[in-house]
């Protein structure tokens, strides 16, 4: 029986690339339904907050190591690194509203939402992914 590589294997590198690209876009899509569901209009903070979470997040996921390989890991594991960085990504938030003194200019019910609503969510995808690659 020859060796197989597996599915995966060889599109590493895409894979790692559409992972990061899909983490962004739950961040920013959580900020927009965020605000949607609170009747808060987007402006220029909370696309800055938005694009400065991404960069965050992005960094400590890669000094965490978030997109090298998970499959011997349990989820419980994953899903702690997750919470963790988001964790961290909020506090640097929160440090660069409080001395940028631009607080002020947020609902904080919408960013409560965002801060809860996106580790879930990025937990949540990690899950579905998970289940989706057992069974191919």
């Amino acid at each position: 029986m020859p060796y197989r590589k597996g599915m995966l294997r060889p599109h590493a590198g895409e894979l790692s690339i559409f992972h990061r690209m899909l983490d962004a876009s739950i961040i920013l899509v959580a900020l927009w339904a965020s605000a949607q569901s609170y009747g808060v209009a987007l402006g220029v903070h909370y696309a800055l907050a938005g694009v400065l979470a991404v960069v965050g997040f992005l960094f400590f996921a890669e000094w965490q190591g978030l997109y090298g390989s998970w499959r011997a890991e349990p989820i419980r594991r994953e899903a702690w690194t997750i919470t963790s960085i988001w964790l961290l990504t909020v506090c640097v938030l929160l440090v660069l509203g409080f001395f940028g003194k631009a607080s002020i200019q947020f609902s904080r019910v919408t960013i409560l939402a965002w801060m809860l609503a996106t580790p879930v969510l990025l937990v949540g995808e990690r899950v579905l992914l998970r289940y989706l690659l057992r069974q191919f």
